[in-house]
This record gives structure tokens, C-alpha cells and sequence, in this order.
């Protein structure tokens, strides 16, 4: 579950734009998150387009450590744009961690019929 690649993608909407951070995994698997760079060309996206180099190959599963890592990387301004673009990595890594996770359940989990949930009681 190793970060492959972070991408910003963009979304004009008329009198603003939507962006996106899109997380994808060796695996295949693809974790997304929206944030807002307000109505500025760079900021935002440009730090995540930064921040996000730290992450690569990294695995989402250990997302504390990949937070602590951008964290740190941005110590020396935690306020503006940089919390912002770490909050959108980290919900891009989220989002492809529990995507995984639900997927694994859905193979591993037995549906309990009613003769099997009244055998369990």
C-alpha cells in the first residue's frame, strides 16, 4: 500500500474552481480529497505539489507517520497554506487507507444467516 504518485487536479465551476488531491498506491488503489486553494493561481496546490514528494513511497496504512513527517517538514510555518495542503494529503491518505481496509473486510467477512446468528447466541 505504498504511495505510487500525489496529483492535483482541477475543476472549473464557473465563478470558482474545485481542486483535488488524488493519492494512488502501488496496489492500485486511489484515495481523493477536495480542498480549497481560494481564488489564487498557486498556494495551496503548490504546497501539496511540494509536501507530497515527502510522501511517495511511503505506506498509507502508517498514516501517523506520514502526518508527523509532513509536520515536521513545515515546522517552520504551520500557519496558511501549509496546514491546509497537509490536511488535504492526509485526507487523501485516509481515504485510500480505509478504501483498502473495507475492501479487505469485504473478502474476509462471512454474511451470518439466521441459523448461523441463532447458533452464535
Amino acid at each position: 500500500m505504498n504511495i505510487e504518485a500525489i496529483e492535483t487536479r482541477h475543476c472549473n465551476a464557473g465563478w470558482r474552481n474545485y481542486h483535488f488531491v488524488r493519492i494512488t498506491t502501488v496496489d492500485g488503489v486511489v484515495g481523493w480529497s477536495e480542498y480549497d486553494d481560494g481564488f489564487r493561481p498557486a498556494g495551496v496546490t503548490t504546497a501539496i505539489e511540494q509536501l507530497g514528494r515527502l510522501v511517495v513511497g511511503h505506506d498509507v496504512r502508517n498514516h501517523e507517520a506520514i502526518y508527523a513527517r509532513l509536520a515536521a517538514a513545515a515546522r517552520q510555518s504551520l500557519a496558511g497554506v501549509l496546514p491546509r495542503a497537509i490536511g488535504a494529503i492526509e485526507n487523501a491518505v485516509l481515504d485510500s487507507c480505509l478504501i483498502q481496509i473495507s475492501s479487505l473486510h469485504r473478502f474476509k467477512c462471512v454474511p451470518l444467516n439466521s441459523a448461523a446468528f441463532a447458533a452464535l447466541s
